[in-house]
């Protein structure tokens, strides 16, 4: 404790104290020569982040893992979210999900909005969940392989079993 008042009293000997009182004038000392100034908000804003839930594993065209570096999701939903995140005040990250929990995904805060279609059943269609005005609307397809005798046409179809996606409208 002497040491600090000592100290303290070498200083005020160094500024002038002697029992007179002298006014001091700050802003010769380098470091009080300026005035501060708040930074950029632009360099300290951190963005929002906003996660947006996908099937890259089955979402292709419209989201997938990129052939080249598959460390990178790309396709039509990722350019959309580049779009579309800046414009609700955020930051794009792609959270991975399987498109049969993208919906539960939501309800465990897992994301904030979930692309890569998913379907609007009576399942998914729960009161904590809004869908947005379709972004692109397809319609049903039957894919059968490239010279199969079998399947000329849809007459080829008859007593023929063909998968959907559970649940989904087409029938």
């Amino acid at each position: 404790m002497r040491s600090v008042i000592a100290g303290l009293l070498i200083f005020v000997g160094i500024l002038g104290g002697g029992g007179t009182a002298h006014a001091l004038d700050w802003s010769s000392f380098s470091f009080f020569a300026t005035r501060a100034q708040a930074p950029d908000p632009a360099l300290t804003t951190v963005p929002r982040i906003l996660r947006y839930g996908g099937d890259s594993a089955s979402g292709a065209p419209y989201i997938f893992k990129d052939p080249a570096n598959p460390s990178r999701t790309i396709g039509l939903e990722v350019d959309i979210m580049a779009q579309l995140a800046p414009r609700l005040g955020g930051m794009p990250i792609f959270v991975q999900n399987r498109l049969d929990t993208l919906i539960a995904g939501l309800g465990t805060e897992l994301y904030e909005l979930a692309v890569t279609a998913p379907a609007m059943t009576p399942e998914t269609a729960a009161p904590s969940v809004n869908f947005s005005i379709p972004y692109y609307t397809t319609f049903g397809q039957i894919v059968i392989r490239r010279g199969d005798p079998a399947i000329a046409g849809l007459k080829g179809l008859k007593d023929k079993t063909v998968g959907t996606l559970k649940a989904s409208r087409i029938t």
